[in-house]
């Protein structure tokens, strides 16, 4: 009976110690049923982006790579989170494996927010106060040294002289015209050596730069390079070029240099003469015109001289035009070259070139005009037909 009652009377202590300690707890607005029975709580899930199996182990290792975004990490201190939270089927308290969570994204960290406002334990102590986001680095410092941009362009390092500028040219073009087989094979050898181009063609063409000839004549490739303007050489260049191993100086093996006391014919004197005058009209040196610049041509002869002939003036500079079956073409004519056994006077008389101030010439008046560099003595090449019909 005695230990009854003092059973009783401990009973009856602890309820008054209970009640006094539920009066104490409601007074600092404290919930005393969470301290006897707390409430099942649902699970917690963070949900994280998608990531990388071996990104996702090392998150949960509890590894950060200095070379990932600075991460907030949660001490297991005071907000470890678990995988599942809450209590056992007896009532006691359950908590699996602890996890230290690492949060690089926003959106992680706002759900992390959300589930821990929702939890019930949030009122028995455990914070949601989350540690502020690691700090940004500090600088390196590094200075940088910007450089100021010159206020004018670069001024060449020296100025660029007459023999520099002949290397950075195109390698020359040669023909050759007037020498011995065994001359033109030993020439056209030496100027490939030299890195030279040899055009070994019957013809002149406007692309060669440089013309070798043994001797002064009337030839399609002489003429034609007195009508551009053309280097026209001495074979003396070749050996000197031999002699040197490279290509020297063009104008001492000139056609029109003197060589000792014989005088020059006029032929001789032409080469130079027109390269000189198409360099100084033509801007600097372009030979964009030639010697017939300006000049609409007829050309009334054989077949066999009219190729040449035509390639001849095309070079100078000249429109070439020729007659057809059914007609002459006049409009613009301002030269024209006739055989008279060519002419075709059952299209177009002699009469309406005259009146239309063509001048009729012979097809010899070519070399006359480049021979002496003018055309102030043009009537006396006019073919006679043409001198008679002035004379009336």
């Amino acid at each position: 009976v005695v230990c009854v009652c003092c059973v009783c009377v401990c009973v009856v202590c602890v309820c008054v110690c209970v009640s006094g300690r539920e009066e104490q707890l409601k007074a600092k607005g404290i919930d005393p049923k969470l301290l006897r029975s707390p409430p099942k709580g649902p699970d917690i899930q963070l949900i994280l982006p998608p990531l990388s199996k071996e990104l996702e182990e090392k998150i949960f290792a509890g590894y950060v790579s200095p070379l990932q975004p600075h991460p907030i990490l949660l001490p297991h201190a005071s907000t470890t989170l678990t995988k599942q939270a809450g209590l056992g089927a007896g009532g006691e308290e359950r908590m699996e494996e602890e996890v230290p969570v690492v949060l690089t994204d926003c959106k992680a960290k706002a759900s992390l927010h959300t589930a821990l406002a929702a939890c019930p334990l949030r009122d028995c102590g455990v914070t949601d106060d989350l540690p502020a986001a690691t700090p940004a680095p500090p600088s390196l410092n590094v200075p940088i040294v910007t450089h100021a941009r010159p206020t004018s362009e670069a001024q060449p390092l020296f100025d660029e002289s007459e023999v520099t500028r002949k290397l950075r040219r195109q390698p020359p073009k040669f023909l050759l015209s007037l020498l011995e087989p065994n001359e033109k094979t030993d020439y056209g050898a030496l100027i490939q050596e030299l890195h030279g181009e040899y055009m070994d063609v019957d013809y002149f063409t406007a692309s060669c730069t440089h013309l070798v000839v043994g001797k002064a004549s009337r030839t399609e490739k002489y003429l034609g390079a007195c009508a551009c303007g053309k280097w026209v050489l001495r074979k003396s260049y070749m050996e000197a070029c031999r002699a040197a191993g490279r290509f020297v100086e063009e104008e001492p093996h000139e056609w029109g240099e003197k060589v000792g006391s014989v005088p020059l014919e006029p032929l001789e004197c032409a080469p130079k003469k027109w390269r000189l005058a198409l360099s100084k009209s033509n801007n600097g040196g372009r030979r964009s015109e030639g010697a017939f610049h300006g000049w609409k041509v007829l050309v009334c002869m054989e077949k066999k001289k009219l190729s040449g002939l035509k390639r001849l003036l095309e070079a100078g500079g000249a429109e070439v035009v020729m007659p057809t079956p059914s007609s002459v073409p006049t409009k613009g004519l301002t030269h024209a070259l006739i055989n008279i056994s060519y002419f075709p006077s059952n299209l177009v008389s002699l009469e309406v070139l005259v009146k239309e101030g063509v001048h009729c010439l012979k097809p010899e008046f070519i070399t006359d005009y480049l021979s002496k560099g003018d055309d102030s003595d043009m009537e006396s090449s006019y073919i006679p037909q043409v001198k008679s019909m002035l004379k009336r």
